[in-house]
């Protein structure tokens, strides 16, 4: 019953969590938090809001239904989120929009699922909101023919006249991001991701200024709803390309000038391209331009500045890890990892092994301790003849056990179970997204169950001898 009940809570916080993170990933923001308050901004346009709103728990619905994985960090549910703001946003919420909503949320689902896959094993590029644009482009055109929709005219909070021009364009640009395109909610957004980021906000303003500035350039007097509902992508794609997907530095950063230049040109020929079929621009030249430098990036052969972030993170985040990298004589890729035990241990077999730890399986070691050349004493006939049999072995890393068993029983010395390969194990997720596996544990040693969150150090289990292992001995693979 107690577990059950454990259960219950886990599941209830990490669908909370996962719709908090939606709200906040759309900024790049991994921050429940800040999800917290995106969420009570959008619902000052109750509308909107709750279109939304319902729209994500649709999402998070579909995704924990299917058993799709990662509910907590609200991957598949950001893109349910902005359709289901995209159509409050226009629409006034009934039971007709509603259909829409929860059409439009699954189909975002499965569509932030296939092309998330499909990017990222292709040239592991991030799928970002391109579902959202695909389904608001549907919804957009059912929506024309759907004749019992009622149009949505929200009221602004404030016209922004305290403001200077410029400035209150900027923040209402920012506003649009979630369909507001009003000056408190772009500013209250701006402050979000300062605080979360300073390089992140600095990246936003000067993005939208380099857009803005070869906007005006190009044609003159810049319509205000243009820039008002379009702006937001120069600063989008600065801040992906200058500091989520890239190291910081003076190289990505004119980089993520150029980009939001880009984006602007990329604006402008969209909103002349889709005004005649009444579509709007939406998050168009972001995604074009984004995706588009980054599989650029990736095909480069040399090694020079701007180096890509070998997963996206804040950009203070991707500086440190590049930085410990340099440290530690390292490429920007490496794991660092705590070895799973105490004292001195011995490498059985590394990468490329001569018996395993080959192609995909080749980033392993197998550890194990030896005194004079030896790895046992007496006549190596029993388990407990060998110095690291049922020897603590620890995490190697913070993250999240999501796979383990202890049920196999231990080999005698000198046999294998090729049935079961890896005997009693334990998968953990990192924190980085990248995982580490610790198999040949010995039989009812394990420490933690599937979804325990843990440490380097904790305790986790004891060293075995089960599956394919001849004898007593640890094996960590990357």
């Amino acid at each position: 019953m107690q577990r059950d009940r454990n259960n219950e809570v886990n599941n209830l916080n990490n669908n909370v969590l996962g719709l908090l993170h939606a709200y906040s990933l759309i900024l790049f923001l991994k921050n429940p938090w800040a999800g917290l308050l995106i969420l009570a901004t959008t619902l000052l346009f109750p509308n909107l809001g709750l279109a939304g709103l319902i729209a994500a728990i649709i999402g998070l619905t579909t995704a924990r239904l299917l058993q799709f994985p990662q509910i907590p960090s609200g991957m598949h549910i950001y893109n349910s989120l902005l359709v289901g703001l995209s159509l409050g946003a226009f629409y006034q919420l009934d039971g007709f929009l509603l259909l829409l909503i929860i059409l439009g949320a699954i189909i975002a689902v499965f569509l932030t699922v296939a092309l998330a896959s499909l990017l990222w094993t292709q040239d592991r590029l991030p799928v970002l909101s391109l579902p959202f644009v695909i389904v608001a482009m549907m919804m957009a055109i059912a929506a024309r023919s759907y004749q019992n929709l009622d149009f949505y005219i929200p009221s602004l909070l404030t016209s922004g006249e305290w403001l200077h021009e410029q400035f209150a364009t900027f923040f209402k640009s920012l506003g649009a991001i979630f369909f507001m395109t009003d000056p408190i909610t772009g500013l209250v957004l701006l402050l979000i991701i300062f605080l979360q980021s300073r390089y992140l906000a600095l990246l936003a303003i000067c993005g939208y200024a380099v857009g803005y500035a070869l906007l005006n350039l190009m044609i003159g007097e810049i319509p205000p709803n243009l820039v008002a509902w379009s702006g937001f992508n120069f600063a989008l794609t600065a801040m992906a390309v200058g500091g989520i997907f890239s190291i910081p530095g003076k190289a990505s950063f004119v980089l993520a000038m150029l980009a939001a230049a880009i984006a602007a040109l990329i604006t402008t020929t969209l909103q002349n391209m889709l005004l005649g079929y009444g579509l709007p621009v939406m998050a168009f030249p972001f995604l074009l331009t984004t995706i588009t430098i980054l599989a650029g990036l990736r095909r480069r052969i040399g090694i020079s500045p701007p180096y890509l972030a070998t997963r996206p993170a804040l950009p203070e985040i991707n500086y440190e890890r590049a930085r410990l990298a340099r440290v530690r004589n390292g490429d920007f890729g490496s794991i660092p990892l705590l070895v799973p035990f105490y004292g001195e241990w011995d490498i059985y077999q590394g990468f490329n092994g001569e018996h395993t730890h080959r192609e995909a399986w080749s980033h392993a070691f197998d550890f194990y301790i030896t005194e004079d050349g030896k790895s046992f004493e007496g006549g190596a006939t029993r388990l407990e003849d060998f110095y690291c049999f049922g020897l603590p072995v620890q995490s190697p890393a913070y993250g999240t056990v999501i796979r383990c068993n202890d049920k196999f029983k231990d080999n005698p010395p000198g046999e294998m179970d090729t049935t079961n390969n890896w005997g009693n194990f334990i998968l953990i997720r990192l924190d980085t997204g990248d995982h580490v596996l610790l198999a040949h544990l010995r039989q009812n040693s394990l420490k933690v169950k599937e979804k325990d969150r843990v440490e380097p150090g904790d305790i986790l289990a004891a060293c075995g001898n089960s599956g394919r292992s001849p004898q007593p001995h640890i094996h960590m693979q990357a």
